[in-house]
């Protein structure tokens, strides 16, 4: 039996090595990911934690970082329905991104953004709250 799950094990972890190879993408295959999420761009340059929780309905431009802030603590992202998040955008800890949220491109979030809400810069500036849902994406 274990001799069975190092295999698939180190299939995997083969097909990750080519992917990252061919894409510069590192999206590990514990990662929680809900229906219709899409990565753009073939998802180059995408790194995403494997602790982080990705929910339904979330569009996720190319070069995108979800993960952990520096030291001993693996808390990760967790990004709720109906997300876009930018180029370049950087996701940093346990931060929650709210439903049908809007994360500008290139901003750096390390606190948690509210539901309907569009995020821009790197200074922690809200734009926008409580926006007006407008369905899926």
């Amino acid at each position: 039996m274990f001799s069975f799950l190092f295999k698939l094990s180190r299939r995997s972890r083969i097909f990750n090595g080519i992917f990252s190879l061919l894409f510069g993408c590192n999206i590990p295959k514990c990662l929680k990911l809900g229906k219709n999420v899409v990565f753009n761009h073939r998802a180059l340059g995408v790194v995403i934690h494997p602790n982080a929780i990705i929910e339904d309905n979330v569009h996720i431009e190319h070069h995108v970082c979800l993960g952990q802030k520096s030291g001993s603590s693996l808390e990760a992202p967790v990004i709720h329905k109906n997300v876009v998040i930018g180029a370049y955008a950087i996701v940093l800890g346990g931060v929650d991104i709210g439903e049908g949220s809007v994360i500008g491109a290139g901003s750096l979030v390390t606190c948690d953004i509210p539901p309907n809400s569009i995020y821009y810069n790197e200074r922690k500036v809200i734009i926008k709250n409580n926006c007006k849902p407008i369905g899926q994406y």
